[in-house]
């Protein structure tokens, strides 16, 4: 089968910087969201310029054995419910769209894909400081650094760039000048735990469930996690 175009990413010609945050978002939860726009705001004062901040959700992650709760509609429809009024900020449905071709969401041709279409902009990625563990463990890693630039947001148990170039150096895998680069990448923000598998969990009020009230609401009427 012929390898789907990627799909079109419209961008304000003012952000010369675009940050992609990938999950599955099964739900988007509001740790989701405020934690990429604070990543989004870190980089901007780093650069000295605005940056488009685009969510690309996984049809299904490599990394997961487990499939998303949601179908890729409804994870897409709360995902515009969770983003819904920020400035500068857009949903990429590449890794859904080529899904449709059997391609898995694999992060490494994401990124090319982004680079492809949109080749005279600053690519960077935001990630968990959880997942930047792991890093060398996804396809291409190395490559993909040479692509876009990592924005490495906390994740308990990692809450100081310190801890995450010590978690990283037990791989093996890096040299001095990268992990020196991914605690560079760090960003210093207060750490929120809150994970999808909680929100799934959680069964009940919305002061359990840390979702946007429209997610909330949409989840509900959708019958999903056991918020009904």
């Amino acid at each position: 089968m012929t390898p789907k175009a990627p799909t079109p990413l419209s961008i304000p010609t003012n952000c010369r910087h675009v940050a992609l945050f990938g999950g599955t978002f099964d739900p988007p939860h509001l740790a989701h969201v405020t934690l990429a726009h604070l990543g989004r705001r870190e980089l901007e004062r780093r650069v000295g310029a605005p940056a488009f901040l685009a969510f690309v959700p996984a049809a299904r992650s490599p990394h997961k054995d487990n499939a998303p709760t949601a179908t890729d509609t409804q994870r897409l429809d709360m995902l515009r419910l969770a983003t819904e009024g920020l400035d500068r900020t857009g949903i990429w449905t590449d890794e859904l769209d080529r899904a449709t071709h059997g391609e898995p969401s694999y992060w490494a041709r994401t990124l090319e894909r982004a680079k492809s279409i949109l080749p005279d902009r600053t690519l960077w990625f935001i990630i968990g400081a959880d997942q930047a563990v792991s890093f060398h463990r996804w396809r291409q890693p190395r490559e993909m650094l040479e692509m876009a630039q990592p924005v490495v947001l906390p994740r308990h148990p990692i809450a100081t760039a310190s801890d995450l170039r010590t978690a990283m150096a037990t791989a093996n895998f890096w040299n001095e000048k990268e992990l020196d680069h991914w605690a560079e990448s760090f960003v210093d923000i207060d750490l929120l735990r809150a994970a999808s598998t909680e929100v799934r969990d959680a069964q009940g009020s919305p002061f359990e469930t840390p979702l946007h009230p429209s997610v909330l609401e949409y989840a509900r009427a959708n019958n999903l996690y056991s918020l009904g």
